[in-house]
């Protein structure tokens, strides 16, 4: 075998080694990723499903757009079909969430902790608001603290 030929073997080796290190560099900010936009995907449905109920009529169990109606009890039964933990918060597949805000404050943020197998990890946290404007519930900000 040449040297030439050699050296095109070893450099082929190189640049797929080069390449493997990338994917792998890759696939760790993409296993960060996911679960990040899985908790703000999930903020995002239940801030959305209060502007709902925010909407709705009293009549029909909502806050009829009255800031003096807003009950955090009915919204989350309303958002998740069942009664909130202590606390103020509740807890699924993707997290811990807890409501916070609607005590005599224009807006309502829910905080969200990552858990893995039922245990907070605490390597992410976010937190969603929505403001009360002119009585309309409108403007989703995230910050993600973690």
């Amino acid at each position: 075998m040449g040297q030439t030929q050699m050296l095109f073997i070893i450099l082929g080796i190189i640049i797929c080694l080069a390449a493997l290190v990338g994917v792998f560099v890759m696939f760790d900010n993409f296993s960060d990723k996911v679960p990040r936009d899985a908790m703000k995907l999930e903020i995002a449905r239940m801030l959305g499903q209060s502007q709902s109920w925010y909407a709705m009529p009293q009549s029909l169990g909502g806050a009829g757009k009255n800031l003096a109606n807003i009950d955090t009890e009915l919204m989350s039964g309303f958002i998740i079909n069942k009664p909130l933990n202590p606390g103020n918060s509740i807890t699924n597949d993707k997290g811990k969430f807890t409501f916070v805000g609607f005590a005599g404050n224009p807006s309502l943020t829910i905080r969200g902790e990552s858990m893995k197998n039922g245990v907070l990890d605490g390597k992410i946290e976010i937190t969603g608001t929505v403001m009360i404007n002119a009585g309309n519930l409108d403007g989703i900000v995230f910050t993600t603290i973690k």
